[in-house]
């Protein structure tokens, strides 16, 4: 579970700290209930909070904490940052 973990923190946090679990690891609906898992475990490690789950829609959205953004910005030497376009974009999806 911890590579599944490493690879949301560097996908979501490239997003600008919000996005899909689910789209982010690349799984199918078949796949739901273990994106689930793995976005509950990062909430209960407080990493990320779970904003919105839709098996129908397979979005798992989760926020960055700020550990999460602190984690991805250890991991990729960097300042996180966001902007309208990448907003938007997530916003679609809901």
């Amino acid at each position: 579970m911890t590579e599944e973990i490493d690879i949301i923190i560097r996908e979501i946090g490239k997003k600008g700290g919000t996005g899909n679990v689910m789209a982010s690891l690349g799984y199918s609906p078949a796949d739901f209930q273990k994106g689930f898992d793995i976005a509950n475990e990062m909430q209960n490690r407080d990493l990320v909070k779970l904003i919105y789950s839709n098996f129908n829609q397979n979005n798992i959205v989760v926020e960055f904490t700020l550990l999460g953004a602190k984690a991805f910005e250890s991991a990729a030497g960097g300042k996180l940052t966001r902007d309208a376009t990448d907003v938007k974009k997530d916003t679609k999806t809901l």
